[in-house]
């Protein structure tokens, strides 16, 4: 997911240095150097973490992924995680919510379940069930439990 920089101004008018500009444009070629990697995949990865990574310090990387995405640190990396989920279940239709769950850094199945309906608006287990359900061409049953 590749993003484009924003404007070279702040909130209240305020300018951003060509310097800034440049060192921003490093950090989000970093930064999405770290996405193409999957490094959203790695178990209880922290923003001090992925600042030091891609050069920076936390709090400069947190108003960026405020300013960019409009989400928290932890809402942004979950996100990806969510969207990789997905990507694996696309892959691998037979993977059980609990191996993707691990595969793509979460901490806990009860966690990934929590994470995976906030972003998506349904349980992991019953986005796993309705694909299945379409690559096998098979009814949707209304009332199944999960």
């Amino acid at each position: 997911m590749k993003s484009t920089l924003p404007s070279p101004r702040l909130a209240a008018g305020q300018l951003i240095s060509a310097r800034d500009i440049l060192l921003r444009r490093d950090c989000m070629s970093r930064l999405n150097e770290w996405l193409e990697a999957k490094g959203y995949c790695t178990r209880g990865v922290t923003i001090i973490e992925l600042s030091n990574l891609i050069g920076t310090n936390r709090t400069t990387l947190s108003q960026f992924i405020n300013q960019e995405y409009q989400l928290s640190f932890r809402d942004w990396i979950n996100r990806y995680r969510c969207d990789e989920a997905i990507r694996q279940w696309d892959d691998m239709p037979n993977l059980t919510v609990d191996e993707v769950a691990k595969k793509c850094g979460f901490s806990s199945r009860k966690y990934f379940d929590l994470v995976f309906f906030a972003c998506k608006g349904m349980s992991p287990s019953k986005y796993w069930k309705a694909n299945k359900r379409m690559r096998e061409n098979l009814p949707d049953l209304e009332g199944e439990a999960e």
